[in-house]
């Protein structure tokens, strides 16, 4: 899933992941385009831009979950489409949270620390102010960074 700024829809995009098998092991390893996340189906600027649309001002555009996922998520349907159960009717998207939770093996050389996931979230991003180019620019040192601190992980 790219990375997507505009007001208009997000889009798919298809990438191809190789499987190689070692022919002295025969284990089996998987490569894929950089900055795709390993068994996800969001790029890490995607995720980037998703905590961005969810952080609060100044900092981010204070969005709902449910309106992030409007507009970041796979399934594309409006947040009125789908209630969860023992919500009282919210729907959320867990997987800000859960992307949350892997920030110190994302960004290893980058400790944070916080209570909730926009805590982790914001106290990471934070750390990509610094210099010019707005939101592009931040969501591209923040991939960089990434895949510098993780190496192969990435």
């Amino acid at each position: 899933m790219p990375p997507n700024d505009s007001p208009g829809p997000a889009a798919c995009a298809l990438s191809w992941v190789r499987r190689f098998r070692c022919t002295w092991c025969s284990r089996c390893c998987s490569v894929g385009p950089p900055g795709l996340v390993p068994r996800h189906l969001y790029s890490l600027a995607a995720i980037v831009t998703a905590w961005l649309l969810a952080l609060a001002a100044p900092l981010g555009d204070g969005l709902d979950q449910a309106k992030v996922y409007d507009r970041q998520g796979v399934d594309r349907r409006p947040s009125t489409a789908v209630e969860e159960p023992d919500h009282a009717g919210v729907r959320r998207w867990r997987s800000l949270g859960r992307w949350a939770d892997r920030i110190g093996g994302w960004w290893p050389a980058r400790p944070v620390g916080g209570e909730t996931w926009r805590d982790r979230a914001g106290a990471l991003l934070l750390g990509f102010v610094a210099g010019e180019g707005g939101r592009p620019e931040l969501r591209r040192r923040a991939v960089l960074a990434a895949q510098t601190d993780a190496g192969a992980a990435m």
